[in-house]
């Protein structure tokens, strides 16, 4: 996402993105051993109905092989390519009508969870359920599954690249928004294979130090998961510092705090549809530091948490007044699978990466790359290095 300035339109955001860093006095054996570094750029050719952005790209195993996969808004479909050969093998036409029909508000669902070429969830919150599909796009089974949209008091879940849908022991986890209300369901829904569903956590601890009702809109309240172990996932929401941990339905969590961001600050106010759509706000949105992902690289065990870092006031006004594209700040600290901070990297007015693209695959980060060729996807690709010191 980029900023937009309300009078000029110039100040564009790419929400999204990695860096890191910890402020303040370090000994020499507490310092970072590790910080990212760019190697090189992959392209993957797209056809002629098939756009660059999307709101869902996962990278899934099968039989051996890596695969990319994203939603294609203009025909409603599925791509599949292959990570090796960078080659689409696969389209996957979703439809809107009929008995196999999947709707969202405008088009198909843009969400999925590949179990095989052959084996597809899609969630639709418009038909209140999950679905498993085929290749062919054609309905296997469905189970109904709520939120939101139904009940006030149930979350929204929003399934993307940065929050995808998980299968945890034949279980699927649907990771919501945090609720806006004290006495709002729990945000994980867990959906067994026997139709058996359950909300946790009990007890939610995160978010117990805000008056809900005035941290501000939905944004502040979204997800972001990462697979940590086969039986284990990890979740970051905006505006705390500390993660979920989640295993077998059981809550832990740890505290993994970007001094960067400072405090983090709600905008103090209920935001009702007036005050949203006043400048105050706006600015607030653009100006104000969360939490924004975590992913995790499972064959170095390497925990990454990005952080979107506060912009200031006057360097906006500056942005608004000469009319220049720009990114926000994005840090990235790097934790190794005991959170023990062992790295860090800050990304500085990136303004041709869109950090809300973004994965790990084979311990390389990608970040999706614009650019003007509208048949071409492109990714920048990071990797982790030592750093020595003189």
């Amino acid at each position: 996402m980029k900023f937009l300035n309300n009078i000029t339109l110039a100040f564009v955001f790419v929400l999204a993105s990695t860096a890191c860093g910890n402020s303040g006095n370090q000994s020499e054996a507490e310092k970072p051993t590790m910080q990212l570094s760019k190697v090189h750029e992959v392209d993957f050719e797209l056809d002629s109905r098939s756009v660059q952005d999307s709101e869902h790209f996962s990278v899934f195993e099968f039989e051996g092989k890596s695969y990319l996969a994203f939603f294609n808004k203009p025909d409603n479909s599925i791509k599949v390519y292959s990570m090796d050969t960078r080659e689409k093998i696969q389209s996957i036409k979703l439809q809107t009508q009929g008995p196999n029909a999947l709707i969202a508000i405008d088009s198909s669902p843009s969400n999925f969870y590949f179990k095989s070429l052959d084996s597809i969830y899609i969630y639709s919150s418009v038909q209140q359920k999950i679905c498993l599909i085929n290749s062919l796009a054609n309905i296997i089974k469905c189970q109904k599954i709520i939120s939101q949209r139904d009940d006030p008091n149930l979350p929204s879940y929003r399934i993307n690249t940065l929050n995808p849908l998980r299968s945890l022991n034949e279980n699927l986890y649907f990771i919501g928004d945090i609720s806006w209300y004290e006495d709002g369901a729990s945000p994980i829904h867990i959906l067994s294979n026997n139709d058996v569903s359950i909300q946790v956590p009990e007890k939610l601890e995160l978010y117990s130090d805000y008056n809900r009702l005035e941290i501000g809109t939905s944004e502040f309240f979204k997800a972001s998961n990462a697979q940590f172990d086969q039986q284990t996932l990890l979740i970051s929401y905006p505006m705390d510092h500390r993660i979920m941990r989640i295993r077998d339905g059981l809550i832990n969590y740890e505290s993994l705090q970007n001094k960067k961001l400072g405090e983090l600050r709600p905008f103090g106010k209920e935001v009702n549809m007036e005050v949203g759509r006043s400048q105050e706000y706006f600015d607030f949105t653009i100006s104000s530091g969360k939490y924004h992902a975590i992913l995790t690289d499972q064959n170095k065990k390497l925990i990454y948490r990005v952080a979107r870092l506060p912009t200031p006031m006057d360097k906006i006004r500056r942005i608004r007044e000469s009319g220049e594209s720009a990114n926000w700040d994005f840090s990235i600290l790097i934790y190794d699978y005991d959170f023990n901070l062992v790295g860090e990297h800050t990304f500085i007015n990136e303004v041709d990466l869109e950090f809300n693209c973004m994965f790990i695959h084979n311990s390389d980060l990608y970040i999706r790359k614009t650019n003007d060729q509208e048949d071409t996807l492109t990714f920048a690709i990071y990797k982790t290095q030592t750093i020595i010191r003189q």
